[in-house]
């Protein structure tokens, strides 16, 4: 019995703990922030509710988050009545099979225009994009330790996304897909969306161009990035779409990566 009488006076201690160092913090960024937190909760897809109980617990001004509701939230409530009303006469279908034959015609204009050079060419542009990523991250390791730390999260980072979207969307490869597909390079049944090789090309790319004694290099490789990416949909493993999206989470990873630091203190004065 005393041991459960000792872990509630422990409770008890770490409640008072958190009440005296955050709960004064609390009611300080409510009683400044409140409205706007509010209202942008109402009009944003920011989790309403979780707002509204954090202005309870801090004790917000009742006046105040009631305008701030009724003022992000009815506009929001009228938007949404609104394009619900109009989006009713717009075919999602036709509109995903229209993107779809787009990305499949993309594919072919690209893949059909071969000869033994381009293949040559494409193929060792594709095999070859793990070596060079190895080889940069090393070389800056050796050189820029700073940048090679930067370098092994955004990468990190790109890999962990990728995966997680490969096999969460689960795209069949296009030589699995579609007939007459001129096949290079053979993945197996690994999944097509995003292409991995393009994204982490990107990425490098980006992280080294953002870095001013590489900056150089990095506009080099930008160009190396485009190639391999044209390589994957050469070779018949890639659909553009996938391409495509994979430049541009390349270039959110790398960037996230070289301005870590400033993501994190913005996010710590929010959440102060």
């Amino acid at each position: 019995m005393d041991i459960f009488l000792e872990i509630g006076w422990d409770i008890l201690h770490f409640q008072d703990y958190l009440e005296k160092k955050y709960l004064t913090k609390g009611e300080h960024f409510f009683d400044k922030y409140g409205f706007w937190g509010v209202f942008l909760a109402g009009i944003t897809p920011i989790p309403y509710k979780i707002i509204a109980w954090l202005a309870g617990i801090f004790e917000m001004n009742k006046s105040l988050f009631g305008a701030g509701t009724f003022i992000g939230r009815f506009p929001r409530f009228l938007l949404v009545a609104y394009f619900g009303y109009e989006l009713r006469n717009i075919n999602f279908s036709l509109l995903w099979d229209t993107m779809w034959n787009i990305n499949i015609q993309l594919f072919y204009l690209i893949n059909s225009h071969n000869n033994w050079i381009l293949d040559k060419f494409n193929i060792l542009l594709s095999q070859t994009t793990y070596i060079v990523i190895g080889i940069l991250t090393l070389a800056m390791f050796a050189k820029y330790r700073d940048l090679s730390k930067r370098i092994i999260l955004g990468l990190g980072i790109t890999f962990l996304i990728v995966f997680l979207l490969k096999f969460g969307i689960n795209e069949p490869r296009p030589y699995l897909s579609l007939d007459g597909v001129h096949l290079l390079l053979n993945e197996g049944t690994e999944p097509s969306f995003p292409s991995n090789h393009t994204t982490m090309s990107f990425a490098l790319s980006t992280m080294l161009f953002k870095y001013p004694n590489t900056k150089k290099i990095g506009a080099i490789l930008f160009i190396w990035a485009l190639l391999v990416g044209y390589s994957r949909i050469y070779a018949g493993v890639h659909y553009p779409f996938d391409v495509a999206f994979g430049a541009i989470l390349g270039i959110a990873c790398g960037w996230f990566a070289m301005n870590f630091e400033n993501v994190r203190d913005y996010l710590y004065k929010i959440f102060k």
